[in-house]
Parts: structure tokens; sequence; C-alpha cells
């Protein structure tokens, strides 16, 4: 990453992270706080997944200083330069088909055309189906 920033020649003083994590990544957030409530529930009891900061946030905080001295500029999550960073997917539909069995119309793009390339389990759509399935039905 940094030798492919430091090929185009930018010229920036800061900069910060535009981070495409997996969308599997949504499952995991939500099955941690059902386990944080189940484990702590007067502590959680009114936490919402909202509430918690999430793995794309605390790695982009977390990464963000080490790589200033690689750039020579500043980590500023108001930068206008974005480093872009995409990280593959490739067990989304693996992981996330059990939702789409549940919960078919949060996945309008199910019955679009191969050629259409529409991506099914979409952010929204995974979200969607979360907030509709009970806590119980997805433990299980």
């Amino acid at each position: 990453m940094v030798n492919g920033v430091k090929k185009s020649q930018c010229v920036f003083d800061s900069f910060k992270f535009l981070l495409s994590v997996p969308v599997a990544l949504e499952l995991r957030h939500h099955a941690m706080l059902l386990h944080l409530k189940s484990k702590f529930g007067e502590l959680y009891s009114e936490v919402s997944e909202s509430d918690l900061l999430s793995v794309k946030e605390v790695w982009k905080n977390l990464v963000g200083s080490p790589f200033s001295k690689h750039f020579s500029a500043t980590f500023d999550t108001s930068s206008s330069f974005q480093v872009s960073i995409t990280l593959p997917s490739p067990s989304a539909e693996a992981e996330c088909a059990f939702l789409l069995e549940a919960y078919p119309g949060s996945f309008p793009n199910r019955k679009q055309r191969k050629s259409q390339c529409r991506e099914v389990f979409t952010r929204h759509a995974v979200s969607d189906a979360l907030r509709r399935m009970p806590d119980g039905d997805f433990t299980k």
C-alpha cells in the first residue's frame, strides 16, 4: 500500500483512509453485541449497534498514525486526500446465505440477472435483514 501511494507521486500534507471491509463483518459486529448483552446484560441492555465503534473505524484510527511516518503526512479524518483500501470478501455469500433465506425481501438485487453484476449482499441489505431478525433466531 505504501509503495502504491508513493508510486502515484501525489503531493499531500494530510490523508485519511477510505476502507471497504467485507459485509460479513456486519454479522460479526451483530454477534459481538448479542454476546455482550447475554454475558453482561445490565451493562449492555440499552446499547445498540450504532453505539459501538465499527471494526472499520477502529482500524482507521489505529493504523492512521503509524502510516503518517511512511507518507510523511498527517493522518486527518477530515483530509481531502484519501487512501483507498478494499479488503476482499470471498466468503460473503456463504456467510450471509441464511439471511437471504430468512428475509429475501431485504435483498432486492437477488432477482437481477448475472449480466447486471449487482451485488446481492450489500451492507444495507444485510443490515436490514439483521434488524428484522429476532436475536434468538440469529444465535441459532
